[in-house]
């Protein structure tokens, strides 16, 4: 595959490789363009996608509203169908595109902590007194848990996806860099996502100090406190280490000097219990990563202390392993050379049917691809029957890893095409 270019006017074109990869230069690039008032078009296809330069403390490029679909699937542009992404567990309003580019969340995390009237309520305030309605079991949820929210910002960052190319260029200054262009664009609470949201830069033993003192500013200047309200911060990490106490938790981020600990108390404790992090974390020869999205408060000793956590499983490309077949898979498409979107299940149940992964070798073909499990409820079977007909029908083909019929081996993958270049 060449290197896709983006058209800025009749004369002047970069790779997205350079935009990428030379930072200040490309910072003046979309300056002068976004002054021109330029509407930039992505080569990836015969389409040309039009695309537009924003800004807040970066300048960066960001597709149309309602575009991604026009992009080549080997475009980072590119944007699967919400029917075959996570993002279909949710209300329609949970992640919802402005027309600016931006996108509006709802999170389930409170991002500060309000001192409110707590006074008793009148006996005539009727609407105080009248309990919620419960909501149906089956009920799509209304928010996005912080799980979710990290999902989202890995799959806007596009690390989720993967081409030969990127053997040299998944590292995590670069992940930082996508996450902090992708907090520009979500807002949530009247928030933009980026005020708010600290990332460990890449550690250097030589640098140690400034790092240390960058990062004591961020925080002072993130969590603020008033007589009315206590700010609070959110931190993307890998995790280090978890040391388990009695009733509390300290958690260490890779990046970042061991002395800064995250305290958690009996809810974090629970939600790392209720899922692999821990057991990842304690096996000195267990290949995945645990990266984590908190909610930080700091007390007057300066003690940082969790309020909610989310946390993403991946390989060591960072490409997110739901389950032990997901981390088999991954390591069998990139050893063989595969160019593959692995989709994100933001906080959709086990039992959710979308694909996997799609395979995107061949971009005017896309390949769904999906791991199906054993022991699958009545209703899970039947969603599988409904969606294979769904792929057949959009796709014109699927791949399946059914393993009670053919075990617990990766099969065999398409053949991949046999030339290829690592220039992406």
């Amino acid at each position: 595959m060449s290197p896709i270019r983006i058209r800025f006017d009749h004369e002047t074109a970069y790779t997205r490789d350079w935009l990428a990869d030379n930072e200040v230069e490309a910072q003046r690039v979309l300056a002068t363009f976004k002054a021109k008032d330029v509407t930039p078009r992505c080569e990836c296809n015969d389409k040309l996608p039009p695309m537009y330069i924003a800004h807040r403390t970066r300048y960066y490029l960001a597709r149309n509203p309602g575009t991604g679909t026009l992009h080549s699937p080997e475009c980072p542009s590119f944007e699967m169908e919400k029917e075959d992404s996570g993002r279909i567990t949710y209300e329609s309003d949970v992640i919802k595109p402005k027309n600016d580019g931006t996108l509006s969340l709802k999170i389930l995390a409170p991002l500060a902590h309000k001192i409110v009237d707590r006074s008793p309520k009148e006996a005539n305030d009727i609407d105080a007194m009248v309990p919620p309605r419960p909501k149906s079991p089956t009920a799509k949820p209304e928010a996005m848990s912080l799980t979710g929210l990290l999902a989202l910002m890995w799959e806007e960052a596009e690390l989720n996806r993967w081409h030969p190319g990127f053997h040299k260029r998944r590292i995590w200054a670069v992940a930082r860099t996508r996450l902090l262009d992708v907090a520009q664009r979500l807002n949530t609470k009247r928030i933009n996502v980026a005020d708010v949201l600290y990332i460990p830069e890449h550690f250097n033993e030589s640098q140690k100090d400034a790092i240390d003192s960058r990062r004591k500013e961020a925080f002072k200047r993130i969590m603020t406190k008033t007589s009315t309200i206590t700010k609070y911060m959110m931190v993307i990490g890998g995790i280090r280490k978890i040391s388990v106490q009695e009733k509390s938790v300290a958690i260490t981020l890779r990046h970042q000097s061991e002395s800064v600990k995250y305290w958690g108390s009996q809810h974090v404790l629970k939600k790392l219990n209720n899922g692999p992090a821990v057991e990842i974390l304690n096996d000195l020869h267990e290949p995945r990563l645990v990266y984590t999205l908190m909610i930080v408060s700091r007390d007057i000793d300066e003690v940082l202390h969790i309020q909610d956590i989310g946390f993403l499983i991946t390989d060591i490309h960072m490409i997110p392993t739901y389950f032990e077949q997901d981390r088999l898979m991954t390591e069998k498409l990139v050893m063989e050379g595969h160019k593959f979107i692995k989709t994100m299940r933001y906080d959709g149940s086990r039992d959710s049917v979308f694909p996997d992964y799609l395979l995107v070798d061949n971009p005017n073909a896309i390949l769904p691809m999906a791991i199906f499990r054993t022991f699958a409820s009545e209703t899970a079977i039947e969603q599988r029957h409904q969606t294979k007909e769904r792929w057949k029908e959009k796709y014109g083909k699927y791949w399946i890893w059914d393993m009670e019929k053919q075990g617990e081996s990766v099969p065999d993958l398409p053949t991949p095409p046999a030339t290829r270049t690592n220039n992406v």
